[in-house]
């Protein structure tokens, strides 16, 4: 009769424990209602495929509107061509609801993840607007990144720029006139 007792009472245990949610959606911004091709620098040419650049999603609680207080998902996907990444259904743990997003895309050359290739001087990144997106949960349809426009990569300035740039200052500091 004791094993019928610590059944019940682990049973029990078991079905108190909070179960954390989780929703998704589908980080794709070529998706039914969405076209937000990713551009680079020049601000016409579409990003290739083959792996060279790569997308991933930040999330944050609804209503965010400070970039810097989003978190990355760490499922950075290669873009397919014609500036259009397709990553498929991604599941946030530990969030349901709406959510407010944002695409941020980089040259792979420049770092592994957009936040190392945004720190390189000379890095090639990008960041989308963010947008709000009600997560779907259970059965329900998965939701597109409704709302999301194109961007385009920047890119630091080149070393030789720098130099430049300082050996022209340093040369007004010495043709300065003296009184």
């Amino acid at each position: 009769m004791k094993w019928y007792r610590l059944f019940i009472a682990t049973l029990t245990l078991l079905l108190s424990v909070e179960s954390r949610g989780q929703g998704f959606f589908n980080f794709a911004n070529g998706a039914s209602g969405v076209n937000a091709p990713v551009k680079a620098s020049d601000g016409t040419t579409l990003l290739p495929g083959g792996g060279a650049y790569k997308a991933d999603y930040y999330f944050g609680a609804a209503g965010i509107s400070d970039p810097t207080l989003l978190s990355s998902g760490g499922q950075a996907v290669s873009f397919s061509g014609n500036g259009i990444f397709l990553g498929g259904t991604q599941i946030i743990n530990g969030q349901t609801g709406t959510v407010t997003l944002q695409v941020r895309a980089w040259r792979v050359s420049d770092g592994a993840t957009w936040a190392l290739a945004a720190a390189n001087p000379t890095g090639s990144t990008g960041q989308g607007n963010l947008i709000q997106v009600a997560l779907g949960t259970g059965a329900a349809t998965v939701p597109n990144m409704i709302g999301l426009q194109s961007f385009n990569l920047t890119t630091g300035p080149e070393p030789a720029t720098i130099a430049l740039g300082l050996m022209g200052a340093g040369a007004l500091f010495i043709r300065r006139r003296k009184v």
